[in-house]
């Protein structure tokens, strides 16, 4: 009885084995079976493509997706730097227009009422600056997709398929590459577009460089007219004690003649500068455009030198 036990559990080890052996032959088997069928499908893909240009189509496709993609990423990262310099600018521009009012309502006027003991003097026209709501409006443009592609093999048919194979592409493969060709000349169209994004970004950085110094020159020159007002009202707070020591009554006018060189070096300076300020806040310096007038800003620079010179000449610290 112990004989045959064991042999038939030999007999049962075996065949276990050999279950075990055909079982991973057999699942080898698949496994070939799988990837021949896969290099089969690749094969009949590649072959399918080089007949009826698809393979120029995925080409042409993916190129434009990656194009779309570059284009997309280039307009968002723009417009954030444009949305930036927008509100740096207009900052600036608050700040000169804030200047130009302040010249307006307050140091003209401060300035009137002091040359008016000597002469009848008037200072109109208040004018502001203008700003664009937005910087730029610069875009990215690329041609729209059915304006390149002459043949789409996405929305076909299986039978429009089965045609274009059956006729070997004759038609199919001229579009195909025609498309591709088409796409291609995009890439140098973007790269002109980018290109005109980065010129944009430095005119905007121009601009609002400009526009600082500009700002920076109105608050030169409003210092030095400060600095003229005060010695101007000492010179007419003295000169009016002494008319008054002198007469009965007080004057309605005071005259220059009795002023000392220097405050009357001041009433000229204090003058003339009123005339400059109030010609600086006609100038626009931006149009409608956010675009920089050159010209307004030289005008600008050039009064400022020549109030420094006047300043230094008088005495007074900017």
């Amino acid at each position: 009885m112990g004989w045959w036990s064991d042999k038939l559990d030999s007999v049962k080890s075996g065949c276990s084995k050999v279950a075990s052996w055909v079982k991973a032959v057999a699942e080898k088997g698949v496994d070939l079976a799988k990837d021949a069928a896969e290099a089969m499908y690749e094969g009949g893909a590649k072959l399918y493509g080089r007949v009826t240009g698809k393979d120029k189509y995925d080409q042409a496709k993916a190129l434009y997706e990656e194009l779309c993609r570059k284009a997309e990423e280039a307009q968002k990262a723009f417009d954030e730097f444009v949305d930036d310099r927008t509100r740096e600018i207009a900052e600036v521009v608050d700040r000169i227009n804030e200047t130009k009012t302040a010249l307006q309502e307050g140091r003209f006027s401060r300035f009137v009422v002091l040359a008016n003991r000597f002469a009848n003097w008037e200072v109109n026209d208040a004018i502001t600056l203008d700003v664009a709501k937005r910087a730029s409006n610069q875009t990215v443009k690329l041609r729209a997709r059915d304006e390149l592609f002459l043949i789409d093999f996405d929305r076909m048919g299986f039978a429009k398929r089965a045609g274009h194979l059956l006729f070997l592409g004759l038609f199919s493969r001229k579009r195909a590459k025609e498309t591709l060709i088409k796409v291609q000349e995009q890439e140098s169209v973007l790269k002109a577009e980018l290109a005109k994004l980065d010129a944009e970004k430095a005119r905007l950085d121009v601009v609002l460089a400009s526009l600082q110094q500009i700002d920076e020159y109105f608050q030169g020159l409003v210092t030095i007219y400060d600095r003229l007002l005060d010695e101007l009202a000492y010179a007419v707070s003295m000169l009016g004690a002494a008319y008054s020591l002198n007469r009965a009554a007080p004057a309605a006018k005071l005259d220059i003649y009795f002023l000392p060189r220097q405050h009357l070096l001041c009433l000229m300076g204090a003058d003339k500068l009123t005339r400059v300020l109030h010609q600086m806040r006609k100038l626009s310096y931006l149009n409608a455009e956010c675009q920089l007038l050159e010209k307004d800003k030289a005008e600008l620079a050039d009064a400022a030198d020549q109030s420094k010179c006047m300043a230094e000449k008088l005495g007074i610290a900017a």
